[in-house]
């Protein structure tokens, strides 16, 4: 799969070229040893080497996923705690960086889309509201 046949296929299904390629990496700063650490670190560069923007200041937040529990119990919303994430951008379009309102478009977009949350949603409120308060960097640890 190429960021090419991605635009391709969105033209001939006559919809615009999309931004690119957006998806989630775990943040080291939440790891929990330093060697975990480490590896999410040397992940993150690696993204960077492969032309990804790292959306490093967006506070974006993993929803928990709830499918029946193995041991047939309802899981307490006081025993869930959502994973603090970052998400990269593989550009198909030229970007060198964001823009809050780009930014605010590709997290609602995985968590209206993906995890079909609702738009009064922690997780959407909280990722939007960052969008202002935020500006975009990479690692260069």
């Amino acid at each position: 799969l190429s960021a090419q046949q991605i635009a391709d296929d969105a033209k001939a299904l006559g919809h615009p070229v999309p931004l690119g390629l957006c998806g989630e990496l775990d943040h080291p700063d939440f790891a929990p040893d330093e060697q975990e650490r480490q590896i999410r670190l040397t992940r993150i560069k690696t993204f960077r080497r492969w032309g990804n923007i790292i959306l490093e200041d967006l506070d974006y937040f993993e929803p928990y996923m709830i499918q029946g529990r193995a041991d047939g119990k309802t899981t307490e919303d006081s025993e869930l705690e959502p994973d603090r994430m970052l998400l990269y951008l593989f550009p198909i379009q030229p970007i060198t960086q964001p823009t809050p309102e780009m930014m605010a478009h590709l997290a609602s977009g995985i968590l209206l889309d993906n995890y079909r949350l609702d738009d009064d949603s922690w997780f959407v409120q909280k990722a939007l509201a960052s969008v202002n308060h935020q500006h975009t960097v990479q690692y260069n640890r």
